[in-house]
């Protein structure tokens, strides 16, 4: 009898979490590539500001001002389809969201412009806080 079956017949419990395990991470796989935006942590964010990406702070007027990412410019969810024509004539390499409403704003945006490359920072800023990268205070540079 090989150990493999030796192995399950004695621990089938191991067995059956092992099996829960390997589901769970094909649906969370699935989940990913479903969705058409990636999640970003602050040092992935810099990446793709470096390379020229677009962030959009998608917060209040008044978050907005008292902290936002370098370059990022501020355009409310409210006003992001009126806007998203003008952005995207400068053909970014990418966008960057931020905010309460981005992961649902991140979906819609790829269901209209699949041909786009979607990042969401998750947490909005508290984890780019958490590692000391800088904020700017102030107004919309445009």
């Amino acid at each position: 009898m090989s150990r493999l079956s030796l192995f399950a017949r004695a621990h089938p419990w191991l067995l059956a979490a092992l099996g829960i395990v390997l589901f769970l991470l094909a649906a969370d796989e699935i989940d990913r590539r479903r969705r058409g935006f990636q999640p970003l942590d602050p040092h992935e964010t810099v990446r793709r500001i470096n390379a020229g990406a677009l962030v959009l702070d998608l917060r209040s007027r008044s978050a907005y001002e008292s902290g936002h990412i370098a370059h990022a410019l501020h355009i409310p969810s409210a006003e992001l389809d009126d806007r998203l024509p003008g952005l995207l004539k400068k053909s970014p390499p990418g966008l960057v969201l931020y905010g309460p409403d981005a992961t649902r704003i991140a979906r819609r945006l790829r269901a209209r412009h699949p041909e786009l490359t979607l990042g969401v920072l998750v947490h909005e800023l508290a984890e780019w806080k958490a590692e000391h990268l800088p904020l700017v205070r102030g107004k919309d540079p445009l």
